[in-house]
């Protein structure tokens, strides 16, 4: 039987990244919007981040039941309480910041990974999320008033 106590130690850590997300935050903190078509698709972007970070965590967790291990959905980071009622398209940038940090961290995950297909194929999965959120969020902000 192989000692997945590392493993699963970083499994926690991407539980709580995609868990207790900015994105997952701003699910209930209601982020300003204009009645404008691009506040409309920031917030289907954001939708879209949050539906894809909850079900990578669904699936982190468990992994993690399934070996016995305890889940650790940790807390919000205190500096999100900062990011109450500010408009979305100021939070969207915030969000490409945190998803662009995550990345660097979940690559530093695939080493002490490498003989633990099946963490490591989350965090994989997770690098690649995290990259198409990041595209998907700066075209959003990118685009014209009023375009979608």
């Amino acid at each position: 039987m192989t000692n997945h106590s590392l493993s699963n130690d970083i499994l926690n850590r991407v539980l709580i990244l995609h868990y207790r997300s900015l994105p997952s935050y701003l699910a209930d903190a209601h982020p300003w919007m204009r009645e404008s078509a691009r506040d409309s698709a920031a917030r289907q972007a954001l939708s879209a981040v949050i539906l894809d970070q909850r079900k990578l965590a669904d699936e982190i967790a468990a992994v993690l039941v399934d070996r016995r291990e305890a889940i650790a959905y940790g807390g919000f980071p205190m500096r999100f309480t900062g990011y109450n009622d500010l408009a979305i398209e100021f939070l969207i940038g915030r969000v490409v910041d945190e998803c662009e940090s995550n990345i660097r961290t979940l690559e530093s995950f695939r080493e002490p990974l490498r003989r633990d297909d099946i963490a490591l194929s989350l965090v994989e999965r997770a690098i690649g999320a995290a990259k198409a959120h990041v595209e998907m969020l700066t075209e959003r902000a990118a685009a014209p008033s009023g375009v979608a």
